[in-house]
């Protein structure tokens, strides 16, 4: 089912795109059942990748405060030109209030990972066939009992 709305996500993401552009998504010659079953890999990456940005989120006690749901139904109602309230009754109308607090949790998840990351730029390295090694960066995070480094294919 996540997978599912992904794809009927970045479906509809490109029908609002080509609207906003003044092109009538049901006038141009795209075959939307295959536009939709062609976002089916990148959809099933979006998915593991909120399932573990969840995981993470719960582990590490992480939600969205009132506060910060309000802070952002301002900026939201400011960019719009109405007001908070009536940015909020129209959100709450269409169901879109938990998805505003999940993208805030989502963010802070994403901003607690990038504050204990570190990227290292290390010089390509030679395999015994001369290709190029892949391993260009490394991730570190400290752990309880010291420091861990995990390595992409390690």
């Amino acid at each position: 089912a996540l997978v599912e709305r992904h794809m009927t996500a970045r479906t509809e993401n490109l029908a609002r795109g080509l609207a906003y552009q003044g092109i009538d998504p049901r006038k141009v010659s795209v075959n939307w059942r295959d536009y939709r079953e062609s976002t089916r890999e990148d959809s099933v990456k979006a998915a593991k990748a909120d399932i573990l940005l969840d995981e993470i989120a719960r582990r590490e006690n992480i939600d969205a405060m009132e506060s910060e749901v309000e802070a952002e139904l301002a900026r939201i109602a400011e960019r719009a030109g109405k007001s908070r309230e009536a940015v909020r009754a129209q959100m709450a109308k269409e169901g879109d209030l938990g998805a505003l607090a999940s993208r805030i949790r989502e963010e802070k998840t994403l901003d607690l990972l990038k504050s204990n990351a570190s990227i290292e730029l290390t010089s390509p390295r030679t395999t015994p066939l001369g290709a190029r090694s892949s391993r260009w960066w490394s991730s570190r995070r400290p752990a309880a009992s010291g420091r861990t480094t995990s390595t992409p294919g390690s």
